[in-house]
């Protein structure tokens, strides 16, 4: 090879170079068309891997099992019917029950595996423990048509009422006229007292207050005598109320 390389032996000596490319391309031929038969020829599944190729037919499905003819000792199937209806319990009753089935279950303690039920306090299975079954009667769920509420309580009139001294004295039941001063009388004094008197509920009066004099001479007395007056209640809305009014007392030396 080394003389092959050097200008003064080149084309002395032959190689043999086409004879190996002839011998090394037959070899590659016969590797491919090995590697192409094989998946050809081997069509099992290899365990643990995976065969794809385009070139393999997908077999058809396996075909089904005719179905078998049942033998004549086997059992043949029952037709199973809905159970009857009771018709009696679609019927609407002629008579009001007097007693509705009511569940009653056990406290919630009792039920949770907490209470006194479970640990020691009763029995397991006693009726304190377990969901039953009892009858009440129906009078304790009948409350009966609606009841309309009460009605509401009178407000009462906080404030005495004004009313005018004229139309008062029309309720005036007993009265006693008051005395004339004997001072008043000696200096020959006449005039007119007015009063503002508050009367109670009852018709008596409550307070009693001077609103004008036409003369000192003419008090004495006079405020202890109009207490004792007495009026007729004034109602208001059906309850008496206390009523603010004035009261007016005239003194005239004629009239005595």
């Amino acid at each position: 090879m080394f003389e092959d390389s050097m200008l003064e032996s080149a084309g002395k000596i032959r190689t043999r170079k086409g004879s190996t490319v002839l011998v090394s391309a037959i070899v590659h031929v016969l590797l491919i068309t090995v590697l192409i038969l094989v998946p050809l020829m081997v069509t099992e599944r290899i365990e643990g891997a995976t065969l794809t190729s385009f070139l393999l037919v997908p077999l058809p499905p396996p075909a089904l099992d005719p179905p078998r003819p049942l033998a004549n000792n086997a059992p043949k199937p029952v037709a199973t019917t809905p159970p009857p209806i009771d018709a009696a319990a679609l019927i609407e009753p002629i008579s009001i029950p007097k007693y509705i089935a009511v569940i009653v279950d056990p406290p919630p303690e009792v039920a949770s595996g907490n209470g006194p039920g479970v640990s020691g306090g009763r029995p397991v299975d006693s009726p304190e423990t377990t969901r039953r079954t009892i009858l009440v009667p129906l009078s304790r769920f009948d409350a009966g048509p609606p009841q309309p509420p009460p009605p509401p309580p009178p407000t009462r009139h906080l404030e005495p009422i004004r009313i005018s001294g004229p139309i008062q004295a029309g309720s005036l039941l007993s009265h006693r006229n008051p005395e004339y001063p004997k001072m008043a009388q000696i200096t020959r004094t006449e005039g007119t007292v007015i009063l503002s008197a508050t009367i109670g509920e009852d018709g008596s009066i409550r307070e009693l207050k001077v609103v004008s004099s036409t003369s000192p001479l003419l008090m004495p007395g006079l405020i202890d005598t109009v207490r004792t007056w007495k009026y007729k209640p004034t109602l208001l809305n059906g309850e008496p109320v206390e009523v603010l009014t004035t009261i007016t007392v005239n003194f005239s030396l004629s009239g005595k």
